[in-house]
């Protein structure tokens, strides 16, 4: 599950983003540690915590520091309202008798779950690393008039012919090929997803425009950064707003890769 805070508030989903509770700062105890060891680590709250037998499972830590000289504190954030004032007082009893954390203060204070600087933090959030393989093929559509190959190529670079609903680009050529001579004209459409057939082609297309013969290559993963960044983007955006979205060069020539800020 990942939680996310919103106008205040933090939202927990579940997997393909369908939310699974809404919780609101009155839900929520916010605990406040000062007189902290310089060293002290997230690693050493738990401790404390362990010795007073507290549940870590709900709690959120976080360890901070302010002014000059550094000052750290501690904010634990636990998913019950009622323990504040017991739990401050289980916190500081044990360790305040001892000299070396006499100055050490725990209580409640006001749970914001929303980012605010030196105070508490929200998880606003996500950064996710994608990689990817998609295969792709090239279709060669084979006509005898050059009229109808440049009108079907201008309707798939303008997007009117759309193949399994993405708009390919498409090269005009004429074939040197002695063996097809009645078939001169050709329009190569290329990142054609790999699970498109014949029929995925022809039924977008004008029959006036329908080829003569229609052959594909063997699928490789030859597609285009552009083709292949906006297919997973799209992916990505059904699932839930996107922050940020950042491809990035990967060193493997094959893999695409992206980071998303969600």
């Amino acid at each position: 599950m990942i939680a996310r805070a919103i106008s205040g508030s933090l939202a927990v989903f579940e997997d393909g983003g369908q939310v699974y509770k809404v919780l609101v700062p009155s839900d929520f105890t916010t605990i406040r540690i000062t007189g902290l060891p310089q060293n002290a680590t997230i690693g050493y709250i738990e401790t404390m915590l362990d010795r007073v037998g507290t549940d870590q499972s709900e709690i959120c830590i976080r360890v901070a520091s302010n002014g000059t000289p550094r000052l750290l504190c501690a904010y634990l954030r636990l998913g019950c309202s009622t323990v504040g004032s017991v739990l401050s007082e289980e916190l500081e009893s044990p360790w305040s008798r001892l000299g070396f954390y006499s100055k050490l203060k725990a209580s409640p204070v006001p749970t914001r779950l929303s980012s605010v600087s030196g105070t508490s933090r929200g998880v606003d959030f996500h950064k996710v690393i994608f990689f990817w393989y998609r295969s792709t093929k090239t279709a060669t559509l084979k006509y005898a008039d050059e009229d109808t190959a440049s009108i079907t190529c201008s309707n798939f670079n303008e997007g009117y012919y759309r193949v399994m609903g993405e708009q390919l680009k498409c090269s005009p050529v004429l074939s040197d090929l002695q063996t097809d001579q009645n078939h001169r004209f050709l329009c190569i459409l290329r990142n054609v997803p790999a699970s498109a057939d014949e029929e995925d082609i022809l039924t977008t297309m004008d029959e006036k425009h329908t080829p003569e013969k229609l052959d594909f290559s063997v699928a490789s993963y030859g597609a285009s950064d552009e083709m292949t960044s906006n297919f997973v983007k799209e992916l990505c955006s059904a699932i839930g707003p996107l922050e940020s979205w950042e491809p990035v060069q990967d060193l493997r020539p094959l893999t695409k890769r992206v980071k998303v800020r969600a």
